[in-house]
């Protein structure tokens, strides 16, 4: 799910939370599943420039810095 990779992935940069703690806050029992999904969205970013552009657009509606 490319939201919730998204989600984990801003709640680690943004909120400087331990892959655990954003695990617990989206309701994922297995923490190996958000540090699998925050890897797989950094992929993406790295790699996409439309997912590129999502990320600027919600860090636009959240007005911070990535």
């Amino acid at each position: 799910d490319t939201g919730r990779d998204m989600a984990l992935t801003l709640g680690r940069r943004l909120c400087g939370l331990k892959v655990a703690e954003v695990a617990q806050a989206v309701g994922l029992r297995n923490y190996g599943v958000a540090t699998t999904s925050v890897k797989r969205c950094e992929g993406r970013l790295a790699h996409d420039r439309a997912e590129r552009e999502r990320r600027q657009q919600r860090r636009e509606w959240f007005n911070c810095e990535i």
